[in-house]
């Protein structure tokens, strides 16, 4: 497909924006227009034939309609290749948007249509991304398959459904750019991703699902969180107990588990197995100073459902220790 677009250099994201925000902007206006703007208005308009509100009606989804052309045609032209129309992120919320403005302001007449600058932004950074070079900033990779617990949620925010959901080991989630996730509800061995769209969902699932280097870009927390410290608790350090669990044996698990997952040998070989600038500092500091050691502990919680879902058979052993 030829661009249309002449020009010398690329679009930058706020440029792009701003053209959005305007189409956007003028729909809402449009919208706006064919609407009361008074309570004095309001019974002029009351008083108008079905036919003649009906046609009103009609004309104020025309001009959103409009911005559901626009887009992919604006994304065509840009990337070379086609977008079906009112097929872009963003389009369900704008819809919800205008659909919700219509109604506030049948009761308030005086009411100005909401600033579109963010929904802007992000039917740019989540339609836009490889233009602009984004990249996969706003995904992550599941490293494995997990089940994970999908809710749904309608236009006020209530859940209406939750059901478990499985994500396959290699498959991508573009996630919000505003929003992309927030902790896990009552643990701290799972994360809420949100997804772009639909915009409607969140999903629960274990970090250790997680590719390592998504977790560290968006800041999660470690998978299985652990903590290292010398006996003078002079040095100390955070780290990730994933690694380890992945390559033990079964037997050094269950040891781990038997010493109730810290303050003896079997959790220092945790710390030992693992490559971690933090763990590695505390190790040489106490390796330096005579009779100096080191105790390591696990977060239970969050070693027990690696277990029960990657090494379930291990659960009798541990649980008759």
């Amino acid at each position: 497909m030829e661009s249309m677009y002449r020009g010398q250099e690329r679009f930058t994201r706020e440029q792009l924006v701003f053209v959005v925000e305007a189409a956007l902007a003028g729909a809402m206006d449009k919208v706006d227009g064919a609407m009361a703007q008074s309570e004095s208005d309001r019974s002029y308009f009351e008083s108008q034939p079905q036919a003649e509100k009906d046609g009103l009606r009609q004309f104020q989804w025309g001009a959103v309609n409009q911005v559901g052309i626009f887009i992919p045609i604006l994304w065509a032209q840009l990337n070379g290749d086609g977008m079906g129309t009112n097929d872009f992120y963003g389009w369900p919320e704008f819809e919800a948007l205008v659909e919700q403005y219509i109604k506030d302001k049948t009761a308030n007449p005086g009411l100005l249509h909401p600033n579109m600058r963010s929904l802007a932004e992000k039917i740019v950074d989540e339609n836009f991304d490889e233009y602009l070079g984004l990249g996969d900033q706003n995904h992550v990779t599941f490293s494995q398959d997990i089940t994970g617990t999908t809710t749904l949620f309608d236009s006020e925010g209530d859940q209406v459904d939750q059901y478990s959901t499985l994500f396959q080991g290699g498959d991508d989630l573009e996630l919000d750019s505003q929003n992309p996730w927030s902790p896990g509800i009552g643990n701290e061995y799972e994360v809420l991703l949100h997804p772009a769209y639909p915009n409607n969902e969140n999903h629960q699932v274990p970090l250790y699902g997680i590719e390592y280097e998504d977790r560290v870009r968006f800041g999660m927390g470690p998978a299985i969180k652990a903590e290292i410290h010398s006996d003078d608790r002079a040095e100390s350090a955070e780290f990730d107990a994933l690694p380890w669990f992945r390559v033990a044996s079964d037997d050094e698990i269950v040891a781990l588990a038997g010493i109730d997952y810290g303050g003896d040998y079997a959790a220092d070989e945790v710390a030992q197995g693992v490559s971690d600038e933090g763990v590695r500092r505390v190790l040489n500091y106490a390796a330096a100073r005579s009779q100096m050691g080191f105790e390591v502990y696990v977060n239970e919680e969050a070693a027990l459902n690696w277990i029960e879902n990657e090494r379930p058979h291990l659960l009798a052993r541990i649980e008759g220790q």
